[in-house]
Formats: structure tokens, C-alpha cells, sequence
């Protein structure tokens, strides 16, 4: 008889996990410190455009704890503490935006509606496509 065995989950920290005896203060930071932390060095760098939610009461299930712009790069870094692993949600969030291949960044009024239905696709679906 064959036993079904659940597949593995992969380790988020293979190959980069620090024992908890030679660095126990990594697995004593929880998330809000490590997350200070990141926050200091974006202050450090002078960094303007960096966003983390402060409550996330209200916001899409995966959404990062932090979005970042530095140079040219967006990072959306979701951040957990040793040991932790990310949800289901955040983890199929951080895959879809490792595939985006295109930003629309503007700054919206309600007359703009019309670019928010062409964006979203409500333009085709009216045309019947």
C-alpha cells in the first residue's frame, strides 16, 4: 500500500540559515524590529519613496509590508522573523509581482475614470470581448 505523504513546502531559508547559537539575537528580532531596522537604513540613505502599512485592517490579504524605490528598482519586500514562513496569500502576491513587467504609476481624479476602466479591462469587456 502506497502512503501519501503531503509535498514539502520549500524553506524560504535553505542554504542561508543561521544556527540560533551563533546568532540567537536574529531569531530574538521579531517582525516590527526587523522592519525598524530597514526603515532606519532607508532613512540613512535619504530614500523619500518608501511605503509600509502601518494597519493592515481594510488592505488586500498578501499585500508586502514594505514598497521601496531605490534608483530604479521597486522592491515589495515582505518581511518575517526567523523561522516563520509567509502565507499562502503573501507568498502567490510577492510571485505575481515578480512578474510584473510594467508599472502604470499616475495620479488619478474622478474624471480619469476612464483610464482606470481601459487599465482594468472594463473597456474590452464592454465591446464584447
Amino acid at each position: 500500500m502506497t502512503q501519501l505523504t503531503r509535498p514539502a513546502r520549500a524553506d524560504p531559508f535553505a542554504g542561508r540559515r543561521v544556527p540560533f547559537e551563533t546568532a540567537p539575537q536574529l531569531w530574538m528580532m521579531d517582525e516590527a524590529a526587523w522592519q525598524a531596522q530597514i526603515m532606519a537604513m532607508v532613512r540613512g540613505r535619504g530614500i523619500l519613496t518608501a511605503w509600509h502599512q502601518l494597519r493592515s485592517k481594510g488592505t488586500t490579504a498578501g499585500w508586502p509590508d514594505l514598497a521601496i524605490i531605490y534608483r530604479d528598482v521597486l522592491h515589495c519586500w515582505e518581511l518575517k522573523r526567523m523561522g516563520r514562513w509567509a502565507s499562502p496569500a503573501q507568498s502567490a502576491t510577492i510571485e505575481a509581482l515578480r512578474n510584473v513587467t510594467r508599472i502604470d504609476a499616475a495620479i488619478l481624479l474622478p474624471d480619469d475614470l476612464e483610464h482606470v476602466e481601459r487599465s482594468l479591462g472594463y473597456e474590452q469587456q464592454r465591446r464584447g470581448r
